[in-house]
């Protein structure tokens, strides 16, 4: 069994805070940790801002949004384990599918969340000019 699983809060706040190298686990804490922003950033912005495209989109063409929200769906219900092969069999083990796989986790999930933001915010303006002052 190797030694990162099983650890308690505890033993996290002792290697990191009160232990005898605390100085040294945090800085290789936070160079690994700047390794994974440096490569994970890029990416989430990328799927960020492809997810506000479409969420736009929707919004505008409703007929686009419902002849891809059947797409979208089966995507988020889907465990990204059961997609990684697929993925990497027609990409290859590359960027471009590390690339999809971000896509299939935030394009979905960031449409939904934008295109029902868009009707509650409506829902509220509405009851917000219902109340009396």
């Amino acid at each position: 069994m190797t030694s990162f699983i099983g650890k308690t809060a505890v033993d996290v706040w002792a290697h990191l805070v009160t232990g005898p190298e605390e100085v040294a686990n945090r800085r290789s804490v936070l160079g690994q940790l700047g390794t994974t922003l440096e490569d994970a950033a890029p990416r989430v912005v990328t799927g960020l801002v492809l997810a506000v495209v479409v969420a736009a989109v929707f919004a505008l063409f409703r007929g686009v949004e419902h002849a891809l929200m059947p797409l979208a769906m089966p995507l988020r219900s889907l465990p990204l384990v059961a997609m990684a092969p697929v993925i990497i069999l027609v990409l290859g083990r590359r960027e471009a599918s590390v690339a999809a796989m971000g896509a299939v986790v935030v394009v979905p999930l960031a449409s939904i969340l934008l295109c029902s933001l868009v009707p509650l915010l409506e829902h509220l303006v509405a009851a917000r000019s219902g109340v009396p002052r």
